[in-house]
């Protein structure tokens, strides 16, 4: 009997086109194991497996917290900002007046908002993370007004 003759159901699951909801189920793992590299240091192949589970439509606030960190961490703080914005078309996230300050020198936001609302404690991991994007820019003043925001938020999360 030849093996190629009798599809494997698991690997034909795996064909399913991109914009279904296998195709995010499959999202979903390629951020677990994002996740995995990342804290393995190996910071390039979680942002590459985190940009494809985002590309199968898993646009859960903590797989967009992950692609940052993996950019911040690989080099790319622009990049994580950039994907960090995703949180700013959040219906429950409010932009920080600062944020507002710098819209003018943003480009126009070409991202599909986040799948789901995020908690307080994934807006005040937003506002760290924006924090260290901003200081691997060199811009020590954004990067602090960001910092006290995730701690203020983090504390509200807290008490």
């Amino acid at each position: 009997m030849n093996a190629l003759a009798l599809p494997d159901p698991d690997l034909a699951e795996l064909s399913t086109p991109p914009g279904t909801e296998g195709a995010q189920a499959h999202g979903v793992h390629l951020s677990a194991l994002a996740l995995i590299y990342l804290r393995h240091a190996a910071p390039a192949r979680a942002m590459v497996l985190g940009l494809a589970a985002m590309t199968m439509g898993d646009l859960r606030p903590q797989t967009v917290l992950l692609v940052a960190e993996s950019l911040i961490e690989a080099g790319d703080p622009e990049q994580a900002l950039a994907v960090l914005r995703r949180f700013d078309d959040a219906p429950a996230a409010a932009p920080a007046p600062e944020a507002e300050a710098e819209a003018d020198d943003r480009p126009a936001p070409l991202t599909a908002p986040l799948s789901a609302v995020p908690t307080p404690a994934q807006v005040a991991a937003r506002h760290y993370l924006d924090a260290r994007a901003l200081y691997r820019q060199n811009r020590p003043e954004a990067a602090r007004a960001a910092l006290d925001r995730a701690i203020a938020l983090a504390e509200g999360v807290v008490a």
